[in-house]
């Protein structure tokens, strides 16, 4: 009876420990027995500045796997500067590092698949981020405001599939960011007020845009798309709206890849721009595709066969357009668009030559070939060299380009 009795006593102290708080090295930790976890809850004090967050902790005999990172776990601690993410740790969760103004630099390990909304928002401290984690989505305000983060580098983008609203927003010292090919969604104000962002590229993988997600990026002046259905289809929400009210930008260079066929009524109306390239993959434009371009120096088309303008009551693409621009166009072709309706009315047409843009904004180099610039690879990681294959170089002009190296 006696033994009975100190068995049910040892299960009662057992089950009480069951999810229990203590700290350990500094940190305050939630443990759960029954799984052996345990979730970083807050730090103690005093504070510390460098944080070190193990795979493991070891408690009354016991080994726990540290998986979790809890809700504002470590929120406007200014002191910190430093943190290390334990190789168990698969979840980071809201604002887990809000506010952590002290902050530098920071990289998420591979196996965190999940960061919270406003993991890092406020860090204005930080600036480089680098996720080798296969996360799915950077999710509502991720890293808002983090004012001074110039680059972010992710290892592996194509697993992500969702950029949340807000997720950059007021990341103004970031010059650039590749969206990967899994990307579908780009929630409202992603990227707003991004004012050094200089260039992007939307890929063809995008299904979905929020309200104005590069709204106030006053640097933005070369984009790259390749997306048949963003700039294909009508913009009507009130009347009729551009691709420029739906972005929130309007930038001086577009570039339109392969997968564009057709470009909707609207689409570019009263753009600021001065060149625009279109692929040979384009068949049509739409009544006022272009209207008002009256900044436009430049247009590349590079279909040999002449695109169809739908016209309706005598007004076609370019209406309002200037139509002192240069028209470049197929040397076969010169002579067809000098006849075509709305494409003759350019008083300037040229053919392509070899030093134009082109439509995938690609342009092939040989490996002993110098090009000055800064260099990354399609990830965005830095690099001292160019390397074989697919490369990003930001120009001593401020422009970016992508170039491929054989």
């Amino acid at each position: 009876m006696k033994q009975q009795l100190l068995l049910l006593f040892a299960m009662f102290l057992l089950s009480t420990d069951a999810d229990a708080t203590e700290k350990i090295n500094g940190i305050y930790y939630s443990l759960d027995y029954d799984t052996q976890t345990a979730t970083v809850y807050r730090p103690a004090l005093p504070a510390k500045s460098v944080i070190v967050i193990p795979a493991t902790i070891v408690f009354n005999k016991v080994e726990f796997r540290v998986t979790k990172i809890m809700r504002g776990a470590f929120e406007d601690c200014h002191y910190i500067t430093s943190i290390t993410i334990g190789g168990n740790v698969n979840t980071i969760d809201d604002g887990a590092f809000a506010g952590c103004s002290g902050l530098t630099s920071v990289t998420i390990p591979s196996n965190v698949t999940s960061i919270g909304e406003g993991v890092f928002s406020g860090c204005s401290g930080l600036t480089s981020v680098i996720i080798d984690g296969s996360i799915g989505s950077i999710p509502y305000s991720a890293f808002k405001d983090c004012s001074s983060m110039t680059s972010i580098s992710i290892t592996n983008p194509n697993c992500i599939t969702e950029i949340g609203a807000y997720a950059f927003s007021g990341c103004k010292s970031l010059t650039s960011f590749t969206i990967g090919n899994s990307v579908k969604n780009i929630d409202k104000y992603a990227f707003s007020r991004c004012s050094s962002l200089e260039s992007i590229i939307i890929p063809n993988s995008i299904e979905g845009i929020g309200e104005k997600p590069f709204s106030g990026c006053t640097k933005l002046t070369r984009v790259e798309m390749d997306n048949n259905r963003i700039v294909s289809r009508n913009y009507k929400k009130s009347g009729y709206d551009s691709f420029q009210n739906t972005f929130g930008f309007s930038a001086k260079e577009y570039i339109l890849g392969n997968n564009v066929t057709s470009i909707g009524e609207y689409a570019f109306s009263n753009y600021k721009m001065t060149s625009i390239t279109l692929s040979s993959s384009v068949t049509s434009l739409s009544r006022y595709s272009f209207k008002g371009c009256n900044s436009l120096n430049d247009v590349y088309c590079y279909a040999v066969d002449v695109p169809h303008i739908v016209y309706v009551f005598g007004e076609g693409a370019f209406l309002g357009s200037n139509k002192n621009a240069t028209l470049h166009v197929p040397a076969n072709s010169v002579e067809a668009y000098g006849k075509a309706l709305d494409w003759k009315e350019f008083k300037i047409i040229v053919p392509i030559g070899d030093d134009d843009p082109k439509p995938t904004g690609i342009i092939g180099i040989n490996n002993d070939i110098k090009v000055n610039g800064c260099y990354y690879s399609i990830e965005g990681k830095q690099q001292d060299h160019l390397r074989k294959g697919l490369n990003i170089i930001k120009m001593k002009d401020g422009t970016t380009r992508k170039v491929m190296v054989k």
